[in-house]
């Protein structure tokens, strides 16, 4: 009998959040909603991201043990006003790219570098 109602009960949950969904009084993310980029810090570079602009970024970033050091620890997005000191696990960094280009992004130092490309579609 508990089976039948918990099923009962899942059913029902779907069935409302489909209609809170169709009358716009629940509005679940999709990915037109923001842009979840999964990258792994490394010890001599950074990685090269692409976006899209108008959208917003939620950029995690796993820092596996051993992997950020002196130089690395720190990076900076000038452009997005972003200076982000990593610790080891997942670092989660958001920002919404305004307009379309490349823009260079590098640690603390501005010895270790990469790009942001940020496109139109």
């Amino acid at each position: 009998m508990k089976k039948y109602i918990c099923i009962l009960l899942l059913v029902s949950c779907a069935f409302a959040i489909c209609i809170a969904q169709e009358t716009g009084i629940l509005k679940l993310p999709n990915q037109d909603d923001v842009q979840i980029i999964n990258s792994t810090l490394l010890r001599n570079r950074y990685p090269a991201i692409t976006v899209r602009q108008g959208i917003p970024v939620r950029w995690i970033i796993n820092a596996p043990p051993g992997s950020i050091n002196s130089c690395n620890n720190r990076m900076v997005i000038r452009e997005y006003g972003v200076n982000y000191t990593f610790k080891q696990g997942d670092n989660v960094i958001e920002f919404t790219p305004q307009k379309a280009g490349r823009f260079t992004y590098s640690c603390w130092m501005g010895m270790i570098r990469s790009t942001i490309t940020v496109t139109v579609d």
